[in-house]
This record gives structure tokens, sequence and C-alpha cells, in this order.
């Protein structure tokens, strides 16, 4: 007779479906969480197949574990604590990573916890290895050792609950399993790979026979191995708020851990396991330790750390990338991060100059008017070059420019309102705008070539103006010209005696405290504020009027490339 199991719920939002089982209350201690949560993808069928055999595999488990806690002799927890160095070893003999001193570096970890919290005094004349441990002080070996030793997964793995009374006889063995398993996982890093002839000496361990056998080998087979890119298709289901941008950064990280660390399940990997790919980072990729801690550990941190929420189902039970502190060198700032003034003009002559190009008519108005939005509203490049005409208005008179979303990436993904300079009118810029229509001023969705590309058109046209200006302008490479925009902007305001809370505003950068997030001027006391900046003076740059571009220059329907 088949087993009837409750079906998978669709999540009407992302259209994933979702595995849940509950955990019987005697379990729950043991287990670490109330619920089994997995996502099973979008597809029906598959999701009604996984779905039956997670339900066969936890009931297996449950079984399993039900059987009753196991008491110990001296000899079992011998036994099991040999069975944990098999398996804690073998999971990282392959690639026990190039630093052999990072292993001992946990165990010097360890050993400091012992002058903290013993029931001696430290200022005792005996010897540190002859005092007794006391209760606090064996409360935090333990943690550690089950937190670095991943026993909670080890004990689901092996089906054993231990009875309060055998507990403390396994750590006792255990610890001391820990530190040999340690000493041989850096011999092996250090290339000694002799026969390790510690296996010899542990007793046998009599393993449970599983219930359900044949069923628990499908479900293994087909959902028990949760990868780190698996891990991670899973976040992108349960995070559909996650901008394109940031799935960009974290999926190349995401994979090149698991190919380092060989595509191992993702509630096996260790802190070390973490650190040794960081190392590899750092040392073959040639990567800076802000880059590995900004960009490789904050992905690794952000998909870890989702796991182990409720929103993640409580997939992972420690995130070990959050123990992963990497410190930065701080750069040497060899210039400052703003145009000067020669800069300043040579980028907009240059703009200035730019004329029509019937082949690629939107570089060409990328190239004529990014640089002078930018440099009179400090907004970043890329919210530029995904405007859209209907971004374009009037409110009150005043000409406002609505950074939004909708348009594409934006920072935080909170829209906020940019207003124009009267010198940006002055040369044209809304007659441009009107020329254009309501839909992208500055690339054509038409021209997109691949529907799957995983770079926006805005953020195509971004990088190609960055490298056209630094080309025109002859930058100092260590400029930044797409952002410098930002300082140079946000400086002038300064000059001009715009208060800082404005000044923010204008920018869009946060402004602090509760009781400024309740202050919501007028458009027009914005553009009074905003046209305090002074006008970029070209000296010698074509006039303004000569130079104008009118909608006859740019019509409507002229046919566009990117």
């Amino acid at each position: 007779m088949k087993m009837a199991y409750p079906p998978p719920k669709r999540d009407p939002k992302s259209g994933n479906w979702r595995f849940r089982k509950v955990v019987p209350e005697r379990l729950r201690q043991q287990i670490g969480r109330g619920e089994i949560v997995r996502w099973l993808g979008t597809n029906a069928a598959e999701a009604r197949k996984l779905n039956a055999d997670l339900h066969l595999e936890w009931d297996a488990k449950f079984a399993s574990l039900s059987k009753g806690v196991t008491t110990l002799t001296r000899k079992q927890a011998r036994a099991l604590a040999g069975r944990w160095y098999r398996w804690f070893v073998a999971s990282r003999e392959d690639d026990p990573g190039t630093d052999p001193e990072g292993w001992l570096l946990t165990l010097e970890t360890l050993r400091d916890l012992e002058p903290h919290g013993g029931v001696v005094d430290d200022g005792s004349d005996m010897e540190e290895h002859e005092r007794p441990r006391g209760p606090r002080t064996t409360q935090r070996v333990h943690a550690f050792l089950h937190d670095h030793g991943n026993l909670a997964q080890f004990f689901l793995n092996e089906g054993v609950t231990l009875a309060d009374g055998s507990r403390p006889i396994f750590m006792e063995e255990m610890e001391e399993e820990f530190f040999a398993a340690h000493h041989r996982l850096m011999n092996l890093a250090r290339g000694d790979y002799r026969k390790d002839d510690r296996l010899e000496q542990f007793p046998e361990w009599k393993h449970p026979a599983p219930a359900a056998t044949a069923p628990v080998k499908a479900a293994k087979a087909s959902a028990d191995k949760l990868t780190l890119p698996a891990l991670f298709n899973l976040w992108k289901a349960g995070n559909p708020q996650a901008s394109p941008g940031t799935i960009k950064v974290y999926a190349p990280k995401i994979e090149d851990c698991d190919a380092f660390l060989e595509g191992p399940d993702a509630r096996t990997i260790s802190v070390d396991d973490i650190w040794r790919w960081a190392e590899h980072r750092l040392t073959v990729k040639k990567l800076s330790p802000k880059t590995v801690r900004d960009n490789d550990i904050a992905a690794l941190k952000s998909v870890m750390g989702w796991a182990t929420t409720r929103e993640g189902g409580r997939l992972l039970i420690s995130n070990p990338a959050a123990e992963v502190k990497m410190k930065a060198v701080k750069q040497v700032r060899e210039r400052e991060p703003v145009f000067r003034e020669a800069e300043v003009r040579a980028i907009l002559r240059a703009a200035l100059a730019v004329t029509d190009d019937p082949k690629n008519p939107t570089k060409a108005f990328a190239r004529r008017w990014v640089p002078w939005l930018c440099a009179y509203t400090g907004a970043r490049v890329r919210e530029i070059t995904q405007l859209r005409g209907a971004d374009i208005y009037q409110e009150a008179g005043v000409w406002v420019m609505n950074i939004t979303p909708e348009a594409g990436t934006v920072k935080n993904g909170h829209s906020r309102r940019a207003f124009l300079h009267e010198h940006l009118l002055e040369l044209g810029f809304p007659e441009f705008v009107r020329a254009r229509g309501q839909g992208p001023l500055f690339y054509d969705p038409e021209r997109r070539t691949k529907a799957d590309a995983k770079t926006s058109q805005a953020e195509v046209q971004a990088i190609h103006l960055a490298a056209w200006v630094r080309k025109e302008a002859k930058l100092d490479a260590r400029l930044n010209p797409n952002h410098a925009w930002r300082h140079t902007f946000k400086t002038r305001l300064l000059e001009a005696g715009v208060e800082q809370g404005v000044r923010d505003l204008l920018v869009g950068h946060t402004v602090f405290g509760v009781a400024r997030s309740y202050e919501h001027a007028s458009a027009t006391f914005f553009a009074a504020e905003l046209n305090k900046a002074p006008r970029y003076s070209l000296e010698d740059a074509p006039s303004a009027g000569a130079n104008k571009l009118t909608p006859r220059e740019f019509p409507s329907d002229l046919p566009t490339t990117d």
C-alpha cells in the first residue's frame, strides 16, 4: 500500500513549491527546529516526487532517532568518537588547504578557553594542565567542539540521540579526537599522506539499523545533498526582492567556492573550509583582502545566513561564513576622488562637442548628455543611463528627474527625485527628452541581442561611457570617472553654502535621524537650493546655443543601435 503524504504547497508570489514536515516534539531539541522546510522549485511534477522522497527520508530519520536515547559505555563512546574522527577527516582530506598552520589556529583558540571559568583561581600556582575544569569552562569548550566539529550534523547523520549521562563521556573522547583530527589535517596540508594508523585503535561502532532502508537511499540520491549552488537557488527563490545586481555578484562567488571545495554538502562546510577558500582567493586569484571580505565572504555570509533562519527553512544549523573575520588593510588614497577643474573642463567640453551619429545614435546621446546630467545632479552614472522620457517631468514649474527602480537598478531599491539645474535647461535637455519620447533615453530596447544577458543595456552604456570619458579627457588612471561626479557636485554644493541635509537629499545620500525623515520639502525649494551651485565654466568651450541639441537634431523616430 502506497503511503499518502501531505502534498507540497505552492508559494503564490514566487511560484515555488514547498515541502513542510513538523518535527515530533520529543525530537525538536535534538534536531534543533520545530519543522523541516525545503523549497522544491517551480516544476510541479518534480516537486511532488521530491516531496514524497523527503517525507520518506525524514520519517526514517525520525524513526531512527525515536528508538530511544543511547547510553554509552566508555568503549562505545570511544567507538563513536572514532567514527566522528573518520567522518570529519574524510570530508576534508582531499583538499586540506595549503596553510598547515591554519589547522593549529583552531586548536589554539580552543586552548585559549581553558584559563577562564575554572573552579581554581587563576592565581593558583598549579600548572594549567593540572587545573580541574570548571563548569563554565566545560560549557564553553563543549560548545566550541559542537560548533567546530559539526556535531549536530554528525548526530543527525548517525541517527543517534545521546542520553544526558553519556554526552560528557562522548565529549571527553571526542575532544581528544578533535585535536588528533586537526593534527592529521595539518600533516595532509603539508603533503604527508602516509597511512593513518590512528584508525586501527578504535573499537567497532555498531550503527543502528535504519528504518525503510530503500526509500531512504532513494531520497538521498534525489534530495539529501544540498550543494552551495542548490542552496543559492533556494535563496533566490526565497528572496524575490533581491536585485539583479546582487544576484550577478553573488553567483560567481558561490560557484567558485563550491568548485574549490569540490561540491560538498553545504551542511558540512566548516569555518576552516571557508578560510581555506578565502586564502585561495587571496594567494592564487591575487584578490585584495577587501575584495575577498566585501564580495566573496559577504556573498556566502548572506546566503548561508538566510539558510539558518525560519524564512530559509533552517536548512543550516549555523553560518560558518559569519565566523570568517578578515581584516583588510586600508588602501592609501593617492589622490582625491573629485574631478579637478581641468578634468571637469575636458569632460564637459568633449560632451558638448559630440554630434549626431546616425549609425549609433544612442551612444552619441549618452556621451552628449550623461556627463552633464551627472555634473549637475551627482547621480550615479547607471541611474542616468537607465532614464526614460517618462521619468522627466515638471512639478510646480520645476523640472524633475525621477530615479526609480522601474527604470532599472537603484541603490537600496528606493526611488528618489533629482532636479534639473537651470544650466541644463538652457542647454536644451527638456527638448531632447521630448524628441526621444517616453521610452529609454540612452539605449534602444529593440537592439537587445541576448534575451538572457546578465548585464543590462544601461550598465553596458555606463561602462562604455566611462572608457570614452577616460580616453577623451586623458583622466588620471587612479580616478573612477563614473563616481567622481558625486564627490565633485556635492563639494560644489558645500562651497555654495547648501545645508548638509539638503546636500544629502539632492545627491541621494541617506539622511540619518528619525526626525529628518519627516521633512519633505517642495520641488521649488530643492530647485532653488540646487541652483545655488555655480555653473561650470568651460572658458573657451563652444557657447551653449551653438551646440544646443534640438528636437530636429534628435527625431523621436530615429533608428537606434547600441
